[in-house]
């Protein structure tokens, strides 16, 4: 039995659906429509690409991926982990490849904070790295002729007595 409100009858209610109504499509902007219009080309599918990729600094990069290397062969005492400057710029002519085929934009926020600690690293780690073999070194010195030294002699025991 449908219900009647004022003598008309009222439409069963339906739960509505959650989303967009079945059959409805997204629209392209008016802005590639006309774009596509005049070159004569079909609508691309995917996600339209933002301007032009952030361009690396190749010679930057290959002397932070070298300095990187070289601070990590430095600290963990391998020197097989060094590079070349040969490898060093083939690897970032591979990074920047890389990022400009995958759109890879990272903030330039992130990037210089990145380069910073980079850096910082390049020149610091190995100075830390020699202040404390040095002090450890020392203390071992320390320690050693500590341990050498001849025993100090038996003082004669204070006799009471001998004081008048």
């Amino acid at each position: 039995e449908t219900p009647t409100i004022n003598g008309k009858t009222a439409a069963p209610e339906v739960p509505k659906r959650r989303g967009r109504p079945p059959g409805v499509k997204n629209a392209p902007k008016v802005e590639t429509l006309t774009e596509q219009a005049v070159s004569g080309e079909a609508p691309k599918r995917g996600r339209p690409r933002k301007g032009p990729a952030i361009e690396f600094d190749r010679d930057a990069l290959a002397r932070s991926l070298k300095g990187t290397h070289g601070t990590v062969a430095f600290f963990l005492g391998m020197p097989e982990l060094m590079i070349s400057d040969v490898e060093a710029v083939e690897l970032a002519g591979a990074f920047a490849d890389f990022a400009r085929e995958f759109d890879f934009e990272p903030n330039p926020k992130i990037l210089a904070t990145v380069n910073l600690i980079g850096v910082a690293g390049i020149v610091y780690v190995p100075r830390v790295v020699k202040v404390s073999q040095r002090v450890r070194a020392q203390k071992l010195a320390r320690k050693s002729a500590v341990d050498s030294a001849p025993p100090a002699p038996d003082t004669p025991a204070h006799d009471s007595s001998s004081v008048n």
